[in-house]
Parts: C-alpha cells; structure tokens; sequence
C-alpha cells in the first residue's frame, strides 16, 4: 500500500549531477534545469521521465525496476523505481563551492536587516521605507528591494507564504455501501444532554453518505458500540 503525502518546496534551480548509470554506461557530468528543492524528501533525487522525454531525441526504457534513458545510442541516465510514476536517478550530488555560489552584497545585507527590525514589511512597503524615511542608504534603490524579494533571502516570509495539503488526496476507489466507513468522537460538550452525555460518536458510509450518532457519557464507550454495530 503507498502513502502519498505532501512535501514543502523552498525553492527552484538548476542541480549539476554526476551519472552513474547502473545499466554499464559511462559516467558523466548533466544539469537539470526547473529542479524542485524540497528538504523533507526521503529520497534526494526524484524524476518525472516524461518531463525528461520532452527533450529532443531523448527517450527511456525498461521496466518497473529500473529505467535507461538514452540519448541515440548513448545512456545518459539510469533510474530505479522509488514511488508510483517517481524514480531515483542513479546519481550523485555535485556540490558547488559554497563561497562562490553564495554571494550576499552589503545592499541586501542592509535590506534584510531592516526588513526583519520593521517586523517583515511587503515589498510595497519596503517601496515606501524607501522614498519617506533616511533608514536606508541613499544608493539603494527599487531594483535593490525587488532583487532581494526575488532571492527569497527572508525566510520566515517565505516559509509564512507556502501552503501545505492537510491531508493527501486519497487513493480509495468505493463502490458498495459499508465498503469504507469513517469514524469520529466530538466532545467534550459544554453541556451534558439528559442522560448525562458528553461526547458523540459519529459513523458516515463513504459510499451512501449514510449517518450514524451515538450520545455517549465518556470514550471508553467507543469500543462496545462499534463492536455491537459491527455485529
């Protein structure tokens, strides 16, 4: 049974790889462009072959294990089955040099630090900071503050922007009544009922959409009343 779930995106680029195919092609140094960086994935490095197989004259084959994608008669790439219609490159990781990759100037420097004391602004705000107040230097301009809104250099506001799934979108195909049935306990309720309950349990049939509710005075109930409906 696969478990889909939602993974947070901080940002997007290009990634250098070293290829090692695992079908005997030789190594060899590829750039994927549009590369998606998602942190909390289990796997480092996922593909969508027919985002791939959109370039011209390259194309893939195999099975369920394992692909190889060619280019002609070269193999550029191997990739093993990791997840439905997801694949892990056979590759490694080429790391850039830190320090010549990284580069912040004294401008953004000066931006960010008077972004996050101003308590993170909008960029329209950051305008008018700008154009009303001496609080930053006189040869910073507007091009300044939309370069470092670009960079994403404040990462409370971007990880604020992002949105998360709460649940994954389920797989289940229902076609019969009782087939999948969903259970929930509301409570504890401000005010008892007349018999002293405090909760609810509830019961809804995914296929009829059919309800089911039971007062009860504590959780404990739960049990023997599902037990007796299912019996």
């Amino acid at each position: 049974m696969l478990l889909f779930q939602s993974v947070t995106v901080i940002g997007k680029g290009r990634i250098r790889l070293l290829s090692k195919p695992a079908t005997g092609g030789k190594e060899q140094t590829i750039t994927l462009t549009d590369v998606l960086h998602a942190p909390d994935m289990s796997s480092n490095i996922l593909v969508s072959l027919g985002q791939i197989c959109q370039v011209e004259g390259v194309s893939f084959s195999g099975d369920r294990s394992i692909f190889t994608i060619t280019r002609g008669r070269d193999i550029i790439l191997t990739a093993s089955a990791y997840a439905r219609n997801l694949w892990a490159l056979d590759v490694d990781v080429l790391v850039p040099n830190m320090a010549a990759s990284v580069t912040v100037s004294p401008k953004e420097i000066e931006i960010d630090l008077l972004h996050r004391r101003m308590g993170h602004p909008s960029r329209s705000a950051m305008y008018d900071i700008l154009s009303y107040s001496q609080a930053l230097s006189k040869n910073i301009s507007k091009r300044d503050i939309d370069t470092y809104f670009a960079r994403g250099m404040c990462t409370p506001c971007v990880e604020c922007r992002q949105h998360k799934t709460p649940f994954p979108t389920s797989q289940t195909i229902i076609d019969r009544p009782l087939q999948l049935i969903h259970t929930d306990i509301q409570g504890p309720m401000p005010v008892e009922s007349a018999g002293g309950a405090r909760y609810m349990l509830t019961m809804i049939d995914e296929y009829t959409d059919y309800h089911w509710a039971w007062p009860i005075k504590a959780k404990s109930e739960t049990a023997s009343i599902l037990k007796a409906w299912i019996v």
